[in-house]
């Protein structure tokens, strides 16, 4: 048991269930910093009752299980999407026309392969539906917590640490780099689309942090993020690699940089990591 007027921090190792992170948020009221940024947990778990700790400062966690669409799946509700916009329109020539284009496997296609494709497009809808349902829910329940100071969503291990393991290696300009692994699949998509702009409560936001997060952040949602959060100043998640790592950051990701310096050029952009931890818990309790 912890103190309710304590903050908890978890580091890395040791046995604990991190659905318990729950239970703390649900049962300690005077709670102001939770501090497990080192392990993820299940969403459904994390909204299964009210938070009572309405003074809450630091929040850092991975929440996972937002049963987010493939690449793939993507790609069809976009297609669908856009033809859905323009019947709406009244421009249905327009859609036949690129139904033409699609090639002769659609014209030719059966009764019971295009009933297939129907019901495979009603799938991909309704999980799009629900997901950002649950993103809903994920920000309503943020968004209460109106004292944040610290909102950090993820963490990727340093490159150096897991060198031989995940990072898949290139060649540019006749040096050797390391690519960082692709993004934590199932994680918050962070895009206004999603609902992000129910934490426009935050105002007293200073650090947000998603590193590692697939979270589908562009200009727009930067745009929000420097009008919305005035006292933001630190940033995780568009910083580049150490210079003592062999990796380069993805060219979106410095256009993102790029972006978020010209909007609110005194916001710093550094990586999250396990030396932060204890630092924020004594600088916010």
């Amino acid at each position: 048991l912890i103190d309710p007027d304590d903050s908890l921090h978890l580091s890395n190792g040791g046995l604990f269930d991190v659905n318990a992170v729950g239970t703390l948020l649900r049962h300690c009221p005077n709670l102001t910093t939770l501090d497990a940024i080192n392990y993820s947990i299940e969403v459904d778990y994390l909204l299964a009752e009210p938070w009572v700790c309405r003074g809450l400062q630091t929040f850092r966690c991975l929440i996972i299980g937002m049963n987010r669409l493939t690449v793939e799946e993507e790609d069809i509700y976009i297609t669908w999407a856009t033809r859905a916009s323009l019947r709406d329109k009244g421009e249905k020539e327009k859609e036949e026309e690129e139904e033409k284009e699609d090639g002769e496997e659609d014209v030719d296609s059966n009764n019971k392969d295009e009933a297939q494709d129907v019901a495979k497009v009603k799938e991909i809808v309704e999980q799009r539906y629900r997901c950002y349902a649950l993103h809903e829910r994920v920000y309503s329940r943020l968004a209460e917590m109106a004292q944040l100071r610290v909102l950090d969503l993820g963490y990727k291990f340093c490159p150096k640490r897991i060198l031989n393991d995940n990072i898949q290696e290139t060649m540019l300009r006749g040096r050797l780099y390391s690519e960082l692994t692709p993004p934590i699949v199932n994680t918050l998509e962070l895009t206004l689309d999603s609902g992000l702009a129910q934490l426009s409560s935050l105002k007293s936001l200073e650090i947000f942090g998603f590193e590692g997060v697939d979270h589908g952040i562009g200009t727009k949602e930067l745009a929000w993020m420097a009008e919305s959060w005035p006292r933001l100043r630190i940033m995780r998640g568009l910083h580049d690699p150490p210079s003592s790592a062999v990796v380069t950051s993805d060219p979106k990701t410095r256009m993102l940089r790029k972006c978020m310096e010209e909007l609110r050029p005194f916001v710093k952009h550094e990586a999250c990591g396990t030396e932060h931890i204890f630092h924020l818990g004594r600088t916010f309790e």
